[in-house]
């Protein structure tokens, strides 16, 4: 925390005590105060850079179709239950048949520009997308609900344990 305490000695370039050490401003006395960016300025800004970075997308002439431009991934959620892919013993058979593995799969196929695409249909919700959803073997439209239940089950999928027996994760990326 830099503190009002002024330099003994005097510098060209202005200086402050983190933690109790002197230093020049430096990026890490930038870094230091990173805590004192308010979030919601940092949310701005972040927002703002995946604004100016969007690729723009025509509304469809009938406000309730999309565009041809927003592609659907197809994903197999009832082979992707945590309890499911606890049970195979091989990591890479738990990721191919894992719900980020399918989706890695599906989004091979999309190029940069597509995958920053910020497309917000009517009845979306509010919910931008890049891609809609379609499970195999559910009848759900994707309407902001399946988009969002498949980072939740990503998310599901990176910190769960394989089952209670053992400790290793379903995917072992988010180590605790």
């Amino acid at each position: 925390q830099p503190s009002a305490q002024p330099s003994a000695q005097p510098s060209a370039q202005p200086s402050a005590r983190f933690e109790g050490q002197a230093c020049e401003w430096t990026g890490g006395q930038l870094r230091g105060l990173r805590r004192l960016v308010l979030g919601a300025t940092k949310l701005r800004w972040w927002e703002s850079v995946l604004g100016a970075t969007a690729t723009p997308t025509q509304l469809h002439h009938d406000e309730y179709e999309d565009p041809r431009e927003i592609r659907t991934v197809e994903l197999n959620r009832v082979k992707a239950t945590v309890e499911r892919l606890g049970s195979l013993e091989s990591r890479a058979e738990r990721l191919r048949w894992s719900v980020l593995g399918q989706l890695g799969k599906e989004l091979r196929g999309f190029n940069g520009p597509s995958l920053r695409r910020s497309h917000l249909a009517k009845g979306h919700g509010g919910q931008k997308r890049a891609f809609k959803v379609k499970f195999l073997g559910e009848g759900v439209n994707d309407y902001g609900g399946p988009y969002r239940a498949v980072m939740d089950q990503i998310m599901e999928e990176v910190q769960s344990q394989a089952s209670t027996e053992r400790a290793d994760l379903i995917l072992p990326l988010l180590l605790p």
